[in-house]
């Protein structure tokens, strides 16, 4: 059932990292990075931080609803968004260093989700009506991601002084998935509010992303090396480094 309440979607989203913890599923860390920025959003709705507080709910439980109802679907073999297919058999696979399946993640949830939802909770109202609540979650998910690296530098040490070897890499896909995303994001929403018929505009998108997203998962040959030897020395179980970013044990 979809989540009608910001509360039911911080629940949602512990049962997620819950069974992920259990089963060592690697999908777990995007859901944590996303309880986290679910929990700032409703700390933030309550003490009336936002410049709409009213919409910004509605908003984050329609943006919420589109991965929750992704993961059900992959989870019971439907078919689900191609973004969030690639970024799911990521997971199943498990050649990747957390950093990607993060970076995964956000590439499926802005770049394809995040149009889709503003669309659905503006309705009837003017597009322009959701504008500061869309840039305003986006800032709370940019502001966050570097106390999440500083947790994967935590679970391996080795990510620290690893990843400046790929610094390009890093702050290209960083600006990427963020800022510049967002701003494309916008533009698609923009696109889907003008159309009746929107069903061909984001099945269309949506393989743009899903290429997006291969490319985040399967860079060039020299850097896929350094991210093996990333991933080889995070050596602790998934369950481990879940608890981690969980700040549930150091």
């Amino acid at each position: 059932m979809k989540c009608t309440t910001i509360e039911e979607v911080i629940i949602q989203l512990e049962q997620i990292i819950q069974h992920s913890i259990l089963t060592n599923d690697p999908k777990g860390f995007f859901a944590v990075l996303y309880y986290k920025v679910t929990v700032r959003v409703r700390d933030g709705i309550r003490n009336k931080e936002f410049d709409h507080n009213d919409t910004m709910e509605k908003l984050d439980v329609c943006f919420a609803n589109r991965y929750l109802e992704a993961y059900e679907q992959y989870k019971n073999n439907q078919t689900c968004s191609a973004s969030w297919k690639v970024a799911f058999e990521a997971c199943a696979k498990n050649r990747s260093i957390v950093l990607q399946h993060l970076l995964a993640g956000i590439n499926a949830h802005i770049n394809l989700d995040l149009g889709i939802a503003v669309v659905e909770a503006c309705g009837q109202n003017p597009l322009a009506s959701m504008q500061r609540n869309f840039f305003q979650i986006n800032e709370v998910l940019s502001s966050m991601m570097e106390g999440v690296k500083s947790d994967i530098g935590r679970m391996a040490p080795a990510f620290k002084w690893l990843m400046p070897l790929a610094k390009k890499w890093d702050e290209k896909l960083m600006q990427f998935s963020i800022e510049t995303a967002r701003e494309a994001a916008w533009t698609f929403a923009g696109n889907l509010y003008q159309h009746a018929q929107r069903t061909h505009l984001i099945n269309e998108r949506d393989q743009v992303i899903k290429a997006l997203g291969f490319s985040l998962l399967n860079p060039g040959r020299t850097l896929s090396m350094l991210l093996a030897t990333i991933r080889s020395l995070e050596f602790k179980p998934v369950a481990q480094q879940l608890n981690i970013l969980m700040n549930r044990k150091k």
